[in-house]
Formats: C-alpha cells, structure tokens, sequence
C-alpha cells in the first residue's frame, strides 16, 4: 500500500478531507521522526513501538576480496509490533 492509498483509506473511514489526512499524516511522522532522532521512545498502544538502538562496531569481511573490514557504530531505528497487533 503507498502512502497515497493509505490516505484515501483513512479519509474514508474517518470523513476528513484527503488534503486534511495527508497534512495530519504527514505532521504525525515528522514528530515520530524527531523525536526518535532524540532518543525518545515512541509507544503506540496496540500498535507498536518505535525507538532509536545504538548498533556496535563490529568485524566484518569484504566478500569481492576476503579481507576482514571493520564495520562502524551507528544509530538505528528498531520498531517492535505490539502483541496486541499480531492478534
């Protein structure tokens, strides 16, 4: 499903204009943006969790040559579905 899609489906089930989903849909992940970006923990009940994890260096190898690479640090997002989803 695109984000198009989705905003169709949303402004049907809820009556809002589709210019109006787009713009709440579009403000809703900008904040979970920023605020993960922060290192803050974002919990949707019956939806999931979304929340920034740092990744440690770690060895790795270059397949094209076999030679052993270090692989740097780095920040990433994690996202964990709720239980509440899955059933």
């Amino acid at each position: 499903m695109t984000k198009e899609q989705l905003v169709d489906k949303i402004a049907a089930h809820t009556g809002a204009t589709k210019k109006s989903t787009d713009a709440f849909l579009n403000s809703f992940l900008h904040v979970v943006k920023q605020q993960v970006k922060k290192g803050e923990k974002i919990a949707l009940m019956n939806f999931g969790t979304f929340e920034q994890i740092e990744k440690p260096e770690r060895e790795g190898y270059n397949p094209a040559d076999r030679k052993h690479i270090t692989i740097p640090a780095k920040k990433v997002v994690k996202f964990k579905v709720s239980k509440a989803f899955l059933d």
